[in-house]
Order: structure tokens, then sequence, then C-alpha cells
């Protein structure tokens, strides 16, 4: 069957490729050249709108989704490029780890409030620590006047409570002192405290990061202005989901279009590979039989098995034709090895089979076997 495709040239054009067509995809692909100039039309449509910011009706049909998932393509090349070149040329510039130039003018007119800040913080800390050390020097001294134990006390700078030789009935004592030490020392944290509430937000900064600051901002004034990329990622995260979206309705599309049936409307065949469903059409070939490999949609015209392949255990096959019509192989044989995947994944790896139901073509008269080989590989 003849295919027709966008040429060199931007016209359509015979594809005469045997295999994957270096001019794309089902996107760029038809049976008709009207199929294709749809999606040149298309094309161009949605370049001119994505220039001038435009929105774009609802795509109608497979071949003006296809032009627009082109258009957008393109768009998302044309951004990946603009913003590399971009961040290149961006990290040929000096960077100073201070920030830009108005971040650094702005941090050293602020030191002076800085320096005030923290003089005035310091002041005030060392008046609140001031009382504190007071308070637990007349907090100490209330203890040894009404200490019970005379010399045998022993208090340690760090507040811990030691009594020589002491008796059974002094303990009521030494346990009131021991609390009277522990509430001196929440006491005294209530002061540590108090003494960091006027912490300043921003520390001054030191002689030699000024230095370094002020080297920096002369380095940065001599050097070309940084280009910020932001909206430009922003654009390609938009134009990458609408790519995504456009993929998904193309293949929706195409695929209702082709067949008469919606994607939704395939039904996978059990787990024992066989179906009482299949319908042939007068050359034998499956009328409503469908493969999923790799993303793609094929439909299925029959299996076939070669006996003797992999020394002797054969190889299972699927006939299939793309959406646009080209005929290839798909194999459904694979090999695996434990130390490498999983049976479940190397089996999931080969295509999986659906059928729908329609009225074309008459049922087979036996089930059909689709055979899936999984050849262990293991030492």
């Amino acid at each position: 069957m003849p295919k027709f495709h966008i040429g060199k040239r931007g016209n359509t054009a015979a594809c005469h490729a045997k295999g994957k067509c270096p001019l794309g995809g089902d996107e760029s692909h038809g049976k008709t050249r009207e199929e294709v100039q749809t999606i040149i039309d298309s094309y161009y449509e949605t370049e001119a709108a994505l220039r001038r910011h435009q929105e774009l009706p609802e795509s109608t049909n497979a071949f003006e989704s296809a032009g627009r998932l082109k258009a957008y393509r393109e768009k998302q090349e044309y951004l990946a490029q603009k913003i590399n070149g971009i961040e290149e040329r961006n990290r040929s510039i000096f960077y100073s780890s201070h920030g830009t130039a108005e971040q650094i003018e702005a941090a050293i007119a602020s030191n002076p409030e800085r320096i005030a800040n923290e003089k005035a913080y310091l002041a005030n800390r060392e008046m609140v620590l001031a009382d504190r050390d007071a308070y637990k020097e007349k907090a100490l001294a209330e203890i040894q006047q009404n200490n019970p134990f005379g010399e045998r006390l022993t208090i340690s700078p760090a507040g811990k409570l030691f009594v020589k030789d002491i008796q059974k009935d002094e303990w009521p004592a030494y346990n009131k002192i021991k609390d009277k030490l522990k509430e001196i020392k929440e006491e005294e944290q209530k002061y540590i405290d108090a003494s960091y509430a006027y912490a300043p937000k921003d520390r001054p900064f030191t002689d030699n990061e000024i230095k370094e600051m002020q080297e920096d901002l002369e380095k940065l004034k001599q050097q070309p202005e940084r280009f910020d990329t932001t909206k430009d990622r922003e654009e390609y995260e938009k134009v990458s989901a609408e790519i995504k979206r456009y993929e998904q309705l193309h293949k929706e599309q195409l695929f209702e279009e082709r067949t008469g049936h919606k994607l939704s409307e395939l039904n996978a065949i059990p787990r024992t590979e066989t179906s009482d469903k299949v319908r042939i059409d007068e050359k034998g070939h499956f009328t409503n039989v469908y493969a999923k490999s790799d993303g793609e949609v094929y439909k299925v015209l029959k299996t076939g098995h070669e006996e003797g392949a992999y020394g002797g255990i054969g190889r299972s096959y699927l006939e299939v034709e793309t959406l646009n019509g080209d005929k290839k192989e798909l194999s459904m044989t694979t090999t695996w090895n434990w130390r490498m995947t999983r049976t479940h994944d190397a089996y999931n790896s080969l295509p999986h089979i659906y059928t729908v139901d329609d009225n074309k073509g008459i049922l087979t008269d036996e089930t059909v076997h689709f055979s899936k080989i999984m050849i262990d590989s293991s030492d």
C-alpha cells in the first residue's frame, strides 16, 4: 500500500522508506496525500498561533492533531536550544557567592545598621547576664547561710551537690537543697533565654567580607548582564504538557479513524494467551485483533511460529500492520536471566494482545492461541 509523508521541502511526497522513516513517525505520515496535506496545513496554523500566542480550536481529527504535535515538538526543541544557550552564556559570566551587584550593594549599605544592632544587642545581653550572675550569687549565698551541713557541703560550679559523710536522717535536708539548686538552674536558663531575645536577624559583616564583596562588585559591574530563563522554562513546561496531550489525542483519533473503534474498547485477552473471539476475513487475516508494543498500537494480521529457532525451542511472532498500513513483525519471544530481570517483567515486555467486538469477518472455528515464549538464559 502506498504511503505519503511530509517531504524535505515541506510538501506531500511518497514515502519509500522500508523501515523507520527518517522524516518522522505516524505524525508525519498518511495513507493519502490529502491526509498529509491536512498535517501540513495544521502544522503551519499551529506554528503561527504559537508565534502570536493565540489560542487554537480543538483538533477534530488525527491529522490535525499530528500537525499540531509536529509544531509543538519543534517549539520544544527551539526552547531547549534557547535555554541551553542562555545557560551556557550565563555560566561564562563571573558569579559572586554574595549575590548580584544589587544585592551586594544593599548588603554593604546595610552594614552600619547591622553593626549598631549588634552592639545594642550585646550591651543588653551583658546586662541580662549580669542580672543572672547577681541572682545566682545571692541564691547560693542563701543556701550557704541556711546550710545544716556546715563545711561538709560542697556545690560545684556546675551546680552539683555533695555532702561528706551524710547520715540517714540528713537526706531530707539534702533533697531540699538539691531542689533549690534545680530551681536556681531553671531560673538561670530564663535569664539566658532572655539574653537572646533581641538578637538581630542579620549579623554584621567582617572587614574581610566587606572587602571581598567590594572586589566582587567591581567585577560584576564589568560583566554583561545575566539573562533570566524563568519565562522560557515555564513556556517549555507548557509546551511539553501540550505535546503529551496531543500524543495521546493523536493515538486515540488515528485508531478510531482507521478502525472505527475507540482505544477504550480494546479487551485484553486472558492470561491463558487464548481467545475465542477472534474474527478473520476471506484472506485468513484477523479483523479484530490488536497489539500494543512500546507505546504503539498495531493491527494483528496473523500469528506465526518458526520451528527450530533458539536451539529447537522455536520462535513465536505476530504479523502486524501499523495504523498507516506498514507491515512488520513483532516478536513474541524473549530471553530472561534471573540475575537481570524477573519473569514477570520479561513476560510484560512482550506485546499485549487485545480484541474488539465487531461484526467484520467470521469467528474462527477454533480458539486462537497467541503464544509467548520466554527462554531462560541463566547460567
